[in-house]
């Protein structure tokens, strides 16, 4: 992956110099305090932009765009953007994805990586799950810096996930599951890969594209348990594999299996085992 040099190399030196940056293995986060106007810019990447205030408007190729603040303005790997005006604005956030970043995640969501992604809108409603990872992420820069690559990366993957499941693209037809069995099969996937983060009935509808009745059904049916059931499952087995190995406080465990408050994750363990999690912890202790 880039260091996104190509999208640096197009910025007016003058611009940069007032821009905070960071640069990441797969994203790029830019505070500007300005629109770069009367320069042609080729986004190499993925691009995504939330105003502070009214952006002007933008021409990509010979179609003009007219935004609002408040939005998610996004612009696909080969745009090229051209904004005629100037216009005062307060700093707003930039982020650049790297292309093969975000194909790597959405190839392990299931989306068959020939054709790519291409995001349908360049107007766009910010989810609160997108601007809240993007507000993370910046905490995460402004108190780390680059110190802690992982988190950074960790946060990273939750933007694009975000943004491939609650962005308008052809991501979602891509991964429309052809048969039943397909469909339960890739919701265990996705609960096993992202069991780690707060997801939903309706977020594993959206991405399969099926009614929650008729998912409900098919899973039971095919798994004996809920979805949320099977969900929990999966977070149970990863927080008592965490207590026995004695790595992590209850506190550690249960925000890293998905628990959004510790009387909530202590409240399903006991249920789930018949053990308070710091007894069962202590069992692993002796």
């Amino acid at each position: 992956m880039g260091d996104f040099f190509s999208l640096r190399s197009q910025i007016p030196p003058d611009i940069w110099e007032q821009t905070s940056n960071h640069i990441g293995s797969g994203i790029a986060l830019f505070k500007p305090r300005v629109y770069i106007n009367n320069v042609k810019m080729l986004n190499p990447d993925y691009h995504l932009v939330l105003p502070s205030t009214t952006p002007p408007p933008v021409l990509i190729g010979k179609k003009e765009y007219v935004v609002s603040k408040n939005r998610l303005i996004t612009f696909n790997p080969g745009d090229e953007v051209y904004i005629r005006h100037a216009v005062k604005t307060k700093e707003y956030t930039t982020i650049a994805i790297d292309k093969q970043f975000l194909a790597k995640i959405a190839g392990e969501l299931g989306f068959e990586k020939a054709s790519g992604i291409v995001f349908a809108e360049v107007d766009n409603p910010c989810s609160t799950n997108i601007r809240q990872t993007i507000m993370q992420l910046q905490r995460e820069i402004s108190i780390f810096g680059g110190g802690l690559p992982l988190m950074l990366d960790s946060i990273a993957i939750q933007l694009v996930v975000y943004l491939l499941r609650e962005t308008a693209s052809n991501f979602d037809s891509k991964l429309a599951a052809k048969d039943n069995y397909s469909y339960v099969h890739k919701a265990i996937d996705y609960m096993q890969a992202y069991y780690d983060i707060p997801i939903s009935l309706d977020d594993m509808c959206r991405l399969l594209h099926i009614t929650p009745y008729h998912f409900i059904r098919l899973f039971k049916e095919k798994t004996g348990l809920t979805p949320h059931a099977f969900l929990l499952k999966i977070r149970m087995e990863n927080a008592k594999k965490m207590l026995e190995r004695r790595e992590c406080t209850v506190a550690e465990a249960a925000y890293a299996c998905g628990f959004s408050t510790i009387p909530h994750f202590s409240a399903a363990f006991k249920q789930q085992t018949g053990t308070a999690p710091s007894e069962y912890k202590k069992i692993y202790s002796r």
